[in-house]
């Protein structure tokens, strides 16, 4: 029940920012197609659209979760909100597991 069987996460280039390299101490690196684009699954909130909320550390609250994306917990981001991608090793586990239905293994 690690990335490397789950039907999530790819080493393909052509799908992916993983390139399918090793590092040594960690092992094969590939990305969970699970998270979501920060950007795609949010939006900002607009003047006097909604009342203003706080967060627990007295910040306003900016952004809001898309209706589609509602139970979506793992989310990806650069610093310029331009790309992201979630890159795991192969033998890290998440609650988001879900085996392939086809053979085990590396896609």
């Amino acid at each position: 029940m690690t990335c490397r069987t789950c039907k999530h996460w790819t080493t393909d280039k052509s799908k992916s920012f993983a390139d399918g390299e090793s590092v040594i101490g960690v092992g094969q690196i590939g990305e969970c197609k699970r998270a979501v684009f920060w950007p795609d699954a949010t939006y900002w909130i607009k003047e006097g659209e909604a009342p203003v909320q706080l967060d627990e550390f007295g910040m306003r609250i900016k952004r809001k979760l898309k209706p589609e994306h509602a139970g979506t917990k793992m989310f990806s981001c650069d610093g310029s909100g331009y790309m992201g991608a979630l890159l795991t090793a192969e033998d890290f586990l998440c609650s988001h597991y879900e085996d392939r239905k086809d053979e085990p293994g590396i896609s």
